[in-house]
């Protein structure tokens, strides 16, 4: 006759599944923990580990409520051999999933910040980060703190005078003297002011008529340059060079007919500056001009190809030129446009890159025409943070001969800053449980080092640079919550 399985035998395999579910929660949160940090697939186990802990509870709450009726030690037993015969899958299934780096990627151990410096106050929130050799200058909307790279020593605060506030801020510092646009009660920038980073005290200050977006005037971060010894201020009617030493006006320039000033980047001898010529809303163009530092003189003037109004606009390279745009039409130009010397377009790095990626450049949290943090130009190709559809976020190299990509590094669930150095490029990652620093090959995409940062603030678009003996990494951009600059030993 067949044997019926009864209450009683259901029982004990419920006893035997709370013994098997323990024993693999056990290994697999064995296994993540022991892994290094920098070994993908470490969240997965976890998370079978957190799993197991569910079917434990589950599997013994059923057990208890059915009862084993004076068979105690037998389920024991049978709980016991299950939990022997669940550590073997268990332990080869983590390994399985552990994935550590592949060959000629190397990994070192956690990289433990040499300094870690906060705003001196709880004011606004920064708008950008210079570097001048060893000093490192963070900039908020109510004032100015300058650091040694080296030890992270305050070396100086500048405030902003009194009911103004920092409303953008030009690029990295021409010798010892970078400038700044100001605003009263959050209006339109109305002056513009040089900062001495050896004195940490104001070089001058020089009214301008107006610096706004011409987009959004809520938005504002392209309208200052400083190439040299000359300080490019980029005013919705008109372009103005002066002096970075003294403010002396060197040479001024009209915007086109009909057309205003949206950004201004330099480099050496050559000015990129972006025009937006607004028709009946929502219709509008785009042109890039690129000027002569020295005296203003246009050399080209192309057309972005532009129709409707923009959404976003970055400034990532005068030489060679490369500028990111994305306008209100859907089917219009939403990507990075890559130009030659002469301001022929050479090649286009659409924003859905494939059909799998898509770039993603703009500060988290922050949709503002900005300079780039996840994005950068080395040599004839874009390196920037893309969207990979399932699997999180990657860093990808694009040519901007062709717009082809070149290859793929996996950034785990953020790649939020880049930054192009001697030694590769610099990537700030993270993978859930930790930061990590990559430095990659440019030319192949191979792993050159990679350094984990347990104490990093994840999610948060951060600024890259560094110095012979430091990798500096300022969080916090546009993001008062995490206002923090870290120095770490290289």
């Amino acid at each position: 006759m067949p044997r019926y399985v009864s209450a009683h035998d259901v029982t004990l395999y419920w006893a035997g599944l709370t013994g098997c579910c323990t024993a693999m929660a056990t290994v697999y949160f064995w296994r993540g923990s022991a892994a290094e940090p920098w070994t993908e697939g470490i969240g997965w186990v976890i998370g079978l580990g957190w799993l197991m802990v569910v079917m434990t509870l589950v599997a013994l709450v059923v057990t208890l409520a059915r009862g084993l009726h004076g068979d105690g030690p037998k389920g024991w037993l049978v709980a016991a051999v299950c939990a022997v015969l669940g550590v073997v899958p268990a332990y080869f299934i983590a390994g399985w999933m552990l994935t550590p780096p592949p060959p000629g990627d190397p990994a070192s151990p956690e990289l433990r910040p040499a300094w870690t410096a906060s705003d001196p106050t709880g004011g606004g929130k920064a708008v950008a980060i210079w570097q001048q050799g060893e000093t490192v200058v963070r900039v908020r909307e109510d004032g100015l703190t300058a650091y040694r790279a080296g030890d992270g020593t305050r070396l100086w605060t500048l405030a902003t005078p009194a009911r103004e506030t920092v409303c953008a801020a030009g690029t990295d510092p021409a010798g010892t003297v970078a400038a700044v646009a100001l605003s009263r009660s959050l209006g339109e920038c109305e002056s513009v002011r040089a900062v001495d980073l050896g004195s940490g005290t104001w070089a001058w200050g020089e009214r301008v008529v107006k610096i706004t977006d011409a987009v959004d005037r809520e938005r504002r971060g392209h309208q200052l340059a400083v190439t040299g010894g000359t300080v490019l201020i980029a005013e919705e009617e008109r372009l103005r060079a002066v002096k970075a030493s003294d403010g002396t006006e060197l040479w001024s320039g009209p915007a086109a007919k009909n057309c205003d000033n949206l950004a201004v980047a330099a480099t050496g001898a050559k000015v990129a500056l972006v025009e937006y010529c607004p028709g009946t809303y929502p219709q509008g163009t785009t042109a890039l001009r690129m000027l002569g530092a020295a005296d203003g003189k246009e050399a080209w003037r192309t057309s972005l190809g532009t129709e409707t109004r923009l959404t976003a606009l970055q400034l990532l390279s005068v030489q060679p030129p490369v500028v990111r745009v994305q306008e209100q039409d859907g089917a219009g130009v939403h990507g990075v446009l890559s130009l030659s010397e002469k301001g022929a377009v050479r090649a286009v790095v659409k924003d859905g890159a494939g059909p799998d990626l898509r770039l993603v450049l703009e500060p988290n949290n922050q949709s503002i025409s900005a300079p780039g943090l996840r994005a950068v130009v080395t040599g004839d190709q874009l390196v920037a943070a893309v969207k990979v559809r399932g699997l999180g976020e990657a860093v990808a190299a694009f040519s901007l001969a062709d717009g082809a990509q070149r290859w793929l590094v996996d950034a785990g669930s953020g790649a939020y800053g880049l930054a192009a150095g001697t030694d590769g490029v610099l990537a700030l990652t993270d993978y859930g449980y930790d930061n990590q620093l990559l430095r990659i090959d440019p030319q192949n995409g191979s792993v050159r080092s990679r350094q984990v940062l347990p104490t990093g603030q994840s999610s948060a678009t951060a600024w890259l640079g560094g110095t012979a003996s430091r990798t500096l990494i300022g969080y916090g951009l546009y993001d008062p919550s995490v206002p923090v600059l870290r120095g770490l030993p290289r």
